[in-house]
């Protein structure tokens, strides 16, 4: 498994570094390999070209583009980590989904979300599923929603709740397991 994770916030201060040290914990202590990429290190223009991205054939008019386009074209499965801002995603995110074409195409695709207050994030998820549907990616059932998470995970990356541990590696073992019948 090539499994990308995607930590899409990008404010400073954001919740999300917090999200993305227990996730990354999580994984290591079960000895799953993952690269974790951060939108703060690929800080793409907001899409400015004239050809759509498909057509562009991954030949992007920006360095970083074509840098975020690599990542996302070495992986076989992604797990984004996405914070709910206004009952939504963040621009930024949406912007690094609608550079590239084929890079995600067909693969599959969950979803870490959270918020501080009580839907922890799964109105934002619920947008994204209808994005990534566009490039045939295969969204799996399982997600994690994580309510008041600037009161249950602390700024280490530890977890007050253990259950959510438990429902983080099922979701990463169902990425992998169709992962593995994609490829």
């Amino acid at each position: 498994m090539k499994l990308k994770i995607i930590l899409s916030s990008v404010r400073p201060g954001r919740l999300g570094e917090r999200v993305a040290k227990w996730v990354c914990s999580e994984l290591d202590t079960a000895g799953i390999q993952y690269d974790l990429l951060d939108l703060k290190d690929y800080p793409m223009p907001f899409d400015d070209s004239s050809i759509e991205p498909f057509d562009l054939n991954e030949k992007y008019p920006h360095k970083i583009v074509q840098a975020w386009s690599k990542k996302i074209n070495e992986g076989n499965c992604y797990l984004i980590i996405t914070p709910e801002y206004n009952h939504g995603y963040p621009a930024q995110l949406k912007n690094a989904i609608d550079w590239l074409g084929m890079e995600w195409w067909g693969k599959p695709v969950g979803f870490v979300s959270y918020s501080t207050g009580r839907m922890g994030g799964s109105r934002a998820v619920a947008q994204l599923r209808q994005v990534f549907i566009n490039f045939n990616m295969y969204d799996i059932r399982a997600e994690i929603n994580l309510p008041q998470a600037d009161k249950i995970i602390t700024p280490e990356g530890k977890c007050s709740e253990p259950v959510l541990a438990q429902n983080l590696l099922k979701t990463v073992q169902e990425l992998q397991k169709l992962a593995e019948k994609l490829t």
